[in-house]
């Protein structure tokens, strides 16, 4: 919800490159998908209800499961960023060690 007078904030798509605040995290050692939702700050729920993935999925990619095609494309638009770029940013992320 905006306030009277205030400006909404113009989202779009902002390409993956290697200064994007997501990359310095995974950088440093985050998971893809974890440094996906702190950076654009989405909670669970929401992307559930955005994009229809279920929250054991959810987990399941936050634990290091390589994503789908389609969840690829489900989750780009709600992140302002292209399904390669978000498939490339899952590539290049360190491995999960168990």
């Amino acid at each position: 919800m905006k306030r009277k007078g205030e400006r909404p904030i113009v989202k779009a798509v902002r390409p993956y490159t290697f200064d994007h605040p997501v990359a310095q995290s995974i950088r440093h050692g985050s998971r893809w998908f974890d440094a996906w939702v702190a950076q654009m700050g989405t909670p669970y729920a929401v992307l559930t209800k955005k994009t229809k993935i279920d929250q054991a999925r959810l987990f399941e990619l936050s634990h290091g499961a390589a994503p789908t095609r389609a969840e690829i494309e489900a989750l780009a638009p709600l992140w302002y960023v292209t399904a390669e770029d978000l498939s490339r940013s899952a590539e290049v992320a360190p491995s999960v060690s168990v």
